[in-house]
Parts: C-alpha cells; structure tokens; sequence
C-alpha cells in the first residue's frame, strides 16, 4: 500500500477533518540536503511547522530552524543539558509538584536515542519514502477508533506515554518511532496556542510501517462499531477517494452493542 493509499484510507475511514502527516528523521547534513523538499526559512516550533505543512507540503528543518528547546531534545537534535535531566528546568517551569517530580518526569519522557541533522514533515500522500512517524490529528471518537483497531489485533495498549507536555516532539513522534508502536497525546498547552489547535482536537502518532496493521484493524472492527450513519459516510468518503469496495464489505445493522444491553434487571441477593 502507498503513501497515498495509506493516506486516502485513513481519512475516509476515520473520516478526519485535517489530512495524515507523515514525518522522516533525516540523520546527516548530506540526507538533508538530497531530500526534495522546501526547507523552512523562519525560526517555529515543531508543532507549528507540522500544521503549516499540511498545506504548504513537504518541509524540513534542523536545529537552527527551531524556537522550541523542548522539541529538538526529543527530536535528537541537540544534546539534554544537565539542568534538565537534573530537574531544575522542569521546576522552574511550576509545571511539577517538586524536582524529584520534574526528575521522574526528565528521565521518564521519551526522546530520540540518536542525534539527528534535521527532519522532514508534511502531507502522508506527499512522501515517495517510507515514513518514520504518521500523525493524526482528529476528535475522541476518531482516536477511539485507532484504539479498538489495535486491540481488534493485539489486544490492551498497556504502555501509552501520557504527560500533557510535549505533546508533538515526544508523545506523537518520537514516542511512537522508539517503541515501533502507536500512542495518543491530548495535546499539550504550548501547541494549542502556537499552532491553535481547538479543544476538541488531539492527536495520534502510529509508527510509520504500523499503519498498515492499523487500517486492518479499523477495517476489521467496522461492522461491529461504526453505527449506519457513520457507515454511510464512510461508503461515501471511499467512493469520493475513488478507493475500491470490492474487498469491503460494510453491513449496516450489526452493531455489536445492538444486541449486547439485555438486562432488563438485576435480582436481589
């Protein structure tokens, strides 16, 4: 399945308002420079170039391109200073209860392992390379759907890293890239005022070579789920897509839950 495949059958099935992003670590200054894309001419944040992609298409960036410290840690391009992983920096943010807190936190969020030169992000449908990180960006009935397609084939998420920090650059990138696995963020404070996302939006990050596994999950919990409505849009998105019908097979009625409230009382002990 391409790239574009992967992106068109994502956003009619889940019917998302903002398109799949697709990001790719770029480890070499070399790397950086071969690949075809726009290369980011202002000072942002990770978060903010991530939205501005998703109009403008590919970008990438390096270090020098970024205003946010916390984003080039977990991204690995720069070195963790001591007064972070000490704590200190977190504490004087009065973001945690105390430095032992802020200590916990440091050593426990995810970052890249490696350093990298700079990255690349934009639209799924515009990668012609395998993608390191796919992000999602949707409503908690969407995110829902990401979570009952991995339990339809692998059962409980026990490990989902969850702070509300850092929400981009460690729980939708690098968090799923390290673990090869998915994970959910509700957002974090800083990117809902730099790049304005609404309070209903939060976000999904899938392990690029995971996507696959994830559109057969949302697929394969389909009938059981999605009520007709819903059903009906998204017969109306594949076909707007131009996406085949043939190997789907979508049965209205057959809601799992249809069936499943049967207890009309509890007896007394």
């Amino acid at each position: 399945m391409t790239n574009l495949e992967q992106s068109d059958y994502l956003s009619a099935l889940l019917d998302l308002k903002f398109i799949p992003v697709g990001f790719k670590f770029l480890k070499t200054k070399e790397e950086f420079e071969i690949f075809e894309a726009q290369t980011t001419k202002n000072k942002t944040a990770y978060c903010a170039l991530l939205k501005k992609s998703m109009t403008k298409g590919l970008i990438k960036a390096t270090v020098k391109n970024l205003n946010c410290p916390g984003a080039a840690r977990a991204l690995g391009l720069m070195e963790i200073p001591e007064i972070f992983k000490s704590g200190v920096h977190g504490l004087k943010m009065n973001i945690y209860k105390d430095v032992n807190i802020s200590k916990s936190v440091a050593s426990n969020v995810i970052y890249a392992k490696e350093l990298h030169y700079g990255f690349v992000v934009g639209p799924l449908a515009d990668f012609s390379y395998n993608t390191d990180v796919v992000i999602l960006l949707g409503s908690p009935y969407q995110a829902m759907r990401v979570a009952q397609s991995y339990t339809y084939g692998y059962g409980i998420k026990k490990d989902i890293t969850l702070t509300g920090n850092q929400a981009f650059c460690s729980e939708l990138t690098a968090t799923p890239f390290l673990n090869q696995n998915i994970n959910f963020s509700m957002l974090c404070s800083g990117t809902r005022f730099i790049a304005k996302w609404d309070d209903n939006t939060l976000g999904i990050g899938i392990y690029g070579e995971f996507v696959k596994k994830i559109i057969e999950g949302i697929l394969g919990t389909l009938n059981s789920i999605e009520p007709n409505a819903k059903k009906k849009k998204i017969i109306q998105n594949l076909e707007n897509k131009k996406l085949s019908l043939q190997n789907i097979d979508i049965k209205m009625n057959e809601n799992y839950y249809l069936d499943c409230y049967t207890l009309n009382s509890v007896k007394k002990s």
